[in-house]
């Protein structure tokens, strides 16, 4: 090796920052929470001035049972670590975080991931823990827990507690009031709504490509065309010689009915002939074309049902919609500052319909229809969903991807200094797998969880074949339409076979009366007389007439004239004849 130059280093040069200027036109930037490479460089820079400025610290093994004015617990070192001092850690109930049975008193009412986790951390950082609720009020507030350990109170302020755990996202405003450690478990939101049901089978499904509106809106027309019709087509109204409609003023009408409605089914075996009438059926065929058209395009989609999706796929068509979906969120935990953070930022506008005690009352209201979506973190989620929806059908679903990754970390207060060493053992604690052994003993957080969510709660599905109970209704509407008709042709036949039975009497009594004898000898012998009498009398009145005629042509001038009965004038040899004087 060379020997390294005995020349002296030069020293390094630095030229004065340049000042920024912020643009007055630019929004104020939104804080954002701090990546993990960053929150490890503040925690060593906030070790080293805490180490500077603490001297002195507490004698270790001491813990103060009355918090108000007590210095915090800060003396840890890496021999005896706390020296097994007793940290009271205020918990805020976030299954399958923090699950407390209250049939159990002291620190056996507490079970979940949270707790073995402080427990193991104790292990490391030889100190012990006594749990208590922050709130037995509202058991669910993150906020009440950093109460607990004087957030946002001034610095040696009362408090109960020295410890804030549970699922306490890291937020840069909580950060203002509390030291969090590093994460120990990283999450975000998944967005849940109402799982779509399969339909089940309707056997009066093909009419749900209409609604009833529609439907009766379709009858009335058929009416209406019906009767313009009749008016122009019946055989006792129309000008036209023909008419395809049947005879009777009741019969046509029904006719004219059955024409109008043949135009929906194309049955069509009959038309107008009316130049009116052909003017209506062009208007009613094109409505009819438009109606078939549409029912047939929508008709499958009511008959099968093939895979099911809601109409919200994610998060960001809850922000694309403005405040068009109604909103559940619980009170107290970070949902009101996630959305406050997209409004201010993004400008969003959301529509929160429902601000729940409880996040479980948030899912509830989405399956009661409240609210059209809620959204929380993804391992209480997949928790609730498994231990909560084991029957089928589930009733809700996670859509879209991970949105809003968050941290949950424990707080401590600020005149505190124990959130670094904590920090570390996390730390170790990740490195070493040792917190994934513990969350996966919980069934939550790992892939394997995520696809049983989708197997127990994913989007309904049926076959796209169709089958006979899908049919079963058009089968028995199209068999009593058959009855009907049936009925009614046999009700035909039956007033045709009454009519023939009386034509029947009839044409019998006729044939009785004409083949009897003394009926026939008295009905010629009558007809004889008629016919003689008849006979008579045009050949007298012919006589008559003509020997007046003749009388009065051959007479006239030779005798004075006279005046008969009917106001002829005659001869007197003629009225001699007339009044039967003369032979």
């Amino acid at each position: 090796p060379q020997p390294l130059s005995s020349s002296a280093p030069q020293p390094l040069s630095f030229s004065a920052p340049t000042p920024f200027t912020p643009n007055p036109q630019l929004p104020a930037p939104m804080p954002r929470p701090l990546s993990s490479s960053t929150l490890a460089l503040v925690l060593a820079l906030s070790l080293a001035s805490a180490l500077a400025s603490d001297p002195d610290p507490q004698a270790a093994g001491t813990h103060p049972t009355d918090k108000v004015n007590k210095p915090p617990i800060n003396n840890v070192t890496a021999s005896i670590g706390f020296g097994f001092t007793t940290f009271k850690m205020a918990l805020h109930e976030e299954r399958p975080f923090v699950m407390v049975d209250r049939s159990k008193t002291g620190n056996a009412r507490f079970t979940g991931i949270t707790i073995d986790i402080s427990k193991k951390l104790c292990e490391m950082l030889k100190c012990n823990l006594e749990y208590l609720m922050a709130s037995e009020t509202n058991p669910e507030s993150a906020d009440k827990a950093i109460e607990a350990i004087g957030g946002g109170l001034p610095l040696g302020s009362p408090h109960i507690a020295d410890i804030a755990g549970g699922a306490i996202h890291i937020t840069p405003n909580r950060s203002n009031f509390v030291h969090f450690t590093l994460p120990f478990f990283d999450t975000g939101y998944v967005t849940v709504v109402q799982r779509p049901v399969a339909k089940a089978y309707n056997p009066w499904a093909f009419f749900d490509p209409f609604e009833g509106g529609l439907w009766a809106a379709l009858v009335g027309e058929i009416i209406v065309v019906g009767l313009f019709f009749a008016l122009l087509e019946a055989p006792w109204l129309t000008a036209e010689e023909e008419s395809d409609l049947v005879d009777g003023h009741v019969g046509s009408f029904f006719d004219a009915a059955y024409l109008s409605f043949s135009a929906l089914t194309c049955t069509l075996d009959k038309g107008p002939k009316s130049w009116g009438g052909k003017l209506v059926m062009l208007g009613h065929g094109w409505f009819m074309l438009i109606i078939i058209a549409s029912y047939t395009a929508n008709l499958a989609t009511f008959l099968t049902t093939s895979a099911l999706s809601p109409s919200i796929t994610g998060w960001n068509d809850v922000t694309a919609a403005g405040t068009l979906y109604k909103i559940a969120i619980p009170a107290g935990l970070a949902h009101d500052d996630f959305l406050a953070f997209e409004k201010g930022h993004y400008g969003y506008n959301f529509n929160v319909a429902a601000n729940t005690p409880t996040w479980e009352a948030s899912m509830q209201a989405v399956i009661d229809g409240v609210a059209d979506v809620t959204f929380h973190d993804e391992a209480m989620v997949q928790y609730y969903m498994l231990n909560n929806m084991s029957t089928s059908p589930c009733p809700l679903m996670t859509v879209g991807n991970k949105f809003a990754p968050a941290g949950y970390g424990f707080a401590f207060g600020l005149d505190s200094t124990a959130f670094l060493a904590w920090s570390q053992a996390i730390l170790t604690m990740k490195e070493n797998g040792e917190i994934t052994k513990i969350v996966d003993s919980y069934g939550v957080g790992s892939p394997s969880a995520t696809t049983k969510i989708n197997n127990l709660c994913a989007a309904a599905t049926s076959s796209a074949s169709m089958s006979f109970p899908e049919f079963h209704g058009l089968f028995l509407m199209t068999g009593l339409i058959a009855l009907l008709g049936g009925s009614v042709g046999a009700f035909q036949k039956f007033l045709q076979i009454k009519e023939g039975d009386e034509g029947n009497k009839v044409a019998a009594l006729e044939k009785t009366v004409v083949t009897d004898p003394v009926f026939e000898a008295a009905l010629k012998a009558g007809l004889d007389a008629a016919l003689r009498e008849s006979l008579e009398t045009a050949f007298k009145a012919g006589m008559e007439a003509g020997l007046r005629e003749g009388i009065k042509q051959l007479g006239g001038g030779m005798a004075p004239k006279d005046v008969d009965k009917t106001g002829n004038e005659v001869t007197p040899m003629v009225m001699q004849e007339l009044n039967g004087e003369s032979n």
